[in-house]
This record gives C-alpha cells, structure tokens and sequence, in this order.
C-alpha cells in the first residue's frame, strides 16, 4: 500500500509539472525544473526504499555511475549535472539555465526507466 501511494505522489507531481508548462515564464520554468528533480529524487527512493541516502549517491546508486555526453566536451557524471542544476535551483546561482524542456525529457526518461 506504501508503494502505491509513493507512486500516486510522484503521479501528481508530475500532473502539476504539465500544468506548469503551459504558463512558460521564468517562474514556472523554475517551478517545472524544482518539480521534476524532487519527482525524480521521490522515484528513486520509492524504487530503492532509502530515505536518508543523499541525492547524488542515490542517482550514482541506481543508475550506475551513468556519464552524459553532449559532444561538446568531456563526460560528466549524471549524479554531478543532476545535483549541481538542483542546488543551483533550491540555493540561487547566477547561472542561467535555460533548459527546462530538456530536464523535463531526461528525469521522465529517468523515471520511466526505473519502473520499466
């Protein structure tokens, strides 16, 4: 029962996440980008069952040291991109990313990977 209501959640959060596209200003585009990371981190710990683990090692844990290549420079570690865009969002930055569409397809890839 546990299980489904963790799934239920990270559902409705997702909902809430299509919600905010349709409004693309910077505020739900930072919105849509704080949904999709705590949709994934909520995921990965359902999937995994761990609540204090964190969320670097969680994503290292699970997706095995996975590297993103985007061809315009060296590998970088997924756990290392993923938790820098999410602190910059939850801490501020004076980095500008404009690449909500693009966290939008890889934590649903993400996703969907772990409960396929």
């Amino acid at each position: 029962m546990q299980t489904f209501l963790m799934t239920y959640e990270v559902i409705l959060r997702l909902r809430r996440t299509w919600l905010c596209i349709l409004g693309l200003s910077t505020h739900s585009m930072w919105s849509l980008q704080c949904t999709l990371f705590a949709s994934l981190e909520m995921a990965v710990r359902t999937k995994i069952n761990d609540k204090k683990t964190p969320f670097k090692h969680l994503i290292d844990k699970v997706f095995n040291n996975r590297k993103l290549d985007n061809g315009l420079g060296p590998p970088i570690e997924l756990s290392v991109a993923l938790s820098r865009m999410r602190n910059d969002l939850a801490h501020g930055s004076t980095t500008m990313h404009g690449q909500g569409i693009t966290v939008l397809q890889l934590c649903a890839e993400l996703i969907n990977e772990l409960f396929v």
